[in-house]
């Protein structure tokens, strides 16, 4: 899947020089059925009174010069967890025309709606924007680290999401990222950290913000330049998708970045890590930008498997035909966005799972949000555990 280039490359963080038109015909738009599978599969179509992804490409077949596109409101209920492209026919690629939108929506006027008063969104404007020396790196405990290396870490925002949401008790700076860590030097890995890492950019530039987004990347690649990394480890799919794909399409700097579940199945197929069996039986969501985004199916199940092994139980939908947890970039979060992650929530129950594994922050954050509500009146069980796989991996691993 191809992404769209709003800014041709040039980072010059502006609409960009793509027309209408040939925006149409880069995502195969001009392709469209009219079938409707989109609208089946969408979670958000299904939720959400009104919405539908051949809704939205048919006022923008019929948009002479793409304003009414740029305006409608339908362009910001789309989660772009490109699951309809699993289905389309035609290829259409939906979700990275709705990007291409938002950055023309976004100059327009026509800006997203932000949960939580804006504030998680003031994390990558005071990067982008202040000259600020930032205190990141207490999380790290016990474990070896440096400023260079061949293997970088990158953290992304997780140490700001534990504070901005400490009564979930996320502990992903206190604990995820330590535990990262803590696998690679039992690996024999020192990892380059950078006290001056900042936000990758992923929400300014699915928000539509290009300015702010090219102002972060900037940041990022000088710093990572400056560790003389060959590859770089995110614990965040979001953090992976930007780095590897965005920046190369919008910046031209081409990085080798992996996730965090890619890196263990790697350690562990080379013997350079070994686990205990847990016999605990766990279930996997699928983050949409690991899975649709980049395609990555198979290495979680691997690494879950030499953990849990036969304890493992895939929930109803799952791989490509997993459902977002829904909600994207820090909005819709509202009571249709609840009714997904219900849905979600009750297929890993669905499974006998004592422990419904993630391999993303805001999938976890979401879903123990919901678990911390009255969990009896929709019928959830309070006590279904929801953790990173790198700390299940981390607790699991011998000597």
């Amino acid at each position: 899947m191809p992404s769209t280039a709003q800014i041709s490359g040039k980072g010059d963080g502006k609409s960009g020089s793509m027309t209408l038109d040939q925006l149409l015909k880069r995502t195969n738009v001009l392709y469209c059925l009219d079938c409707g599978k989109c609208t089946g599969t969408c979670p958000a179509a299904i939720a959400r009174p009104g919405f539908s992804p051949r809704r939205v490409i048919e006022l923008a077949l019929m948009d002479d010069d793409g304003s009414r596109t740029a305006l409608n409101r339908y362009l910001w209920d789309c989660l772009t967890c490109g699951k309809c492209a699993n289905y389309c026919p035609e290829e259409v690629w939906f979700s990275e025309f709705v990007r291409a939108r938002r950055g023309d929506a976004y100059h327009e006027g026509n800006y997203s709606v932000k949960n939580h008063g804006g504030i998680v969104y003031s994390i990558s404007q005071a990067m982008a924007d202040l000259n600020l020396k930032q205190k990141r790196m207490d999380w790290v405990k016990g474990t070896k680290i440096s400023d260079k290396g061949e293997v970088l870490l990158f953290t992304g925002c997780l140490p700001y999401f534990e504070l901005f949401f400490k009564n979930l008790k996320l502990e992903y700076g206190s604990k995820v990222l330590n535990n990262a860590v803590k696998i690679m030097n039992k690996a024999g890995i020192t990892p380059a950290v950078m006290s001056n890492e900042v936000c990758c950019g992923h929400d300014d530039i699915w928000s539509g913000n290009l300015e702010r987004f090219t102002k972060l990347a900037k940041k990022n690649i000088a710093a990572i330049k400056a560790t003389g990394a060959k590859k770089i480890v995110t614990i965040c799919p979001e953090c992976a998708t930007t780095l590897k794909n965005d920046y190369a399409e919008f910046l031209g700097e081409k990085f080798e970045v992996v996730h965090i579940t890619q890196y263990l199945a790697e350690l562990l197929k080379d013997g350079k890590i070994k686990v205990k069996k847990n016999a605990g039986k766990v279930t996997f969501h699928d983050p949409c930008r690991l899975v649709q985004h980049m395609n990555i199916v198979d290495a979680p199940r691997e690494v879950i498997k030499a953990v849990g092994g036969d304890n493992f139980t895939e929930m109803r939908e799952s791989g490509v035909l997993a459902s977002c947890c829904g909600t994207t970039l820090w909005r819709n979060c509202d009571a249709l966005s609840e009714i997904m992650r219900l849905d979600r929530l009750k297929q890993a129950q669905e499974t006998g799972a004592q422990t419904l594994l993630t391999a993303c922050p805001k999938c976890q954050i979401h879903f123990r949000c919901t678990l911390s509500t009255k969990c009896d009146e929709v019928g959830l069980d309070k006590n279904l555990k929801v953790e990173d796989i790198v700390t299940y991996v981390a607790e699991n691993l011998e000597g």
